[in-house]
């Protein structure tokens, strides 16, 4: 299990507030020199970072981060998606992947990525099972994207110093998901994506790591909502007995706006609650 229950937690209280959203993977180290950075434990001030954007878009429109070493050197870099609401002044549409140089500063790596179309949810993860991270991605709910399903994006290798990126078999291609989580959450070696449906309930799929030659998809729903607007998930073993569970956030508007917190047991019954999940404000930094 790769996520903390903690790092878990604050994380879906995150994305739950739809401002951005941040997969379990941001703990990363992009400049690979091993300091503290977003999920370690910490002492001292904001002021104990340094500014290192050199490289990376001054502005623009953009949906949810996160990070994972995608060109094998053993610095983390950065995956975005774009394209958050009808943003006339800043329009940025598409996915971004932006490499780390040593931690000095960034280049743009995104060929072959979309540069249309809104994005919601984005993770890194090998899919194919050829030992780099790949993309999947979801097409961004509030705006109503053009983009349907989870789209999956192969990595292609780096050349000339860049990453470069192939489309790949989608596991659906009819709704909207505002948060997208890569995870092996049935233990065969494979990773699988858990998402979070906008109107849709939330959704898994567990995928065959590329066997055959190209990725193929089951949908594995059972137990889970199929209606209700999710826009946050996560992935860990909440009740410590060696499956992963799922964790997810619905927000829907009745008389008021009210955010639930819920947690899907895996082989087990549901549970859920309505907390306001934008006061879960504990940090684990110390």
């Amino acid at each position: 299990m790769k996520h903390s229950v903690l790092l878990t937690l604050l994380l879906v209280c995150l994305m739950s507030t739809s401002l951005f959203s941040l997969s379990p993977a941001m703990a990363g180290d992009p400049d690979g020199g091993g300091p503290p950075e977003v999920g370690d434990s910490i002492t001292g001030t904001l002021q104990d970072y340094t500014n290192v954007s050199t490289g990376l878009p001054l502005r623009g429109n953009y949906n949810c981060i996160v990070m994972g070493d995608v060109n094998g050197d053993g610095y983390d870099d950065l995956a975005a998606s774009a394209g958050k609401g009808d943003n006339t002044a800043w329009p940025t549409y598409g996915l971004f992947v932006y490499t780390s140089d040593k931690g000095r500063s960034w280049v743009n790596s995104s060929t072959g990525l979309p540069t249309t179309g809104r994005f919601g949810g984005i993770d890194l993860g090998d899919l194919d099972g050829d030992g780099d991270l790949d993309i999947a991605a979801g097409g961004e709910g509030h705006a109503n994207s053009q983009v349907k399903g989870i789209t999956i994006w192969l990595n292609n290798g780096t050349h000339n110093g860049k990453t470069d990126w192939i489309s790949g078999n989608k596991p659906e291609s009819a709704r909207l998901y505002e948060a997208v989580i890569i995870e092996d959450v049935d233990d065969d070696g494979n990773e699988d994506i858990v998402a979070a449906a906008y109107y849709d309930g939330v959704r898994v799929w567990l995928g065959d790591g590329g066997a055959g030659g190209s990725l193929s998809w089951t949908a594995s729903n059972s137990g889970l909502p199929s209606s209700s607007q999710y826009v946050g998930v996560a992935v860990a073993d909440f009740n410590n007995d060696g499956n992963d569970d799922i964790v997810s956030t619905s927000y829907f508007n009745n008389a008021f706006y009210v955010h639930a917190f819920h947690i899907f047991y895996k082989n087990c019954s549901t549970r859920s609650s309505l907390l306001p999940v934008r006061g879960l404000n504990y940090l684990a930094f110390t």
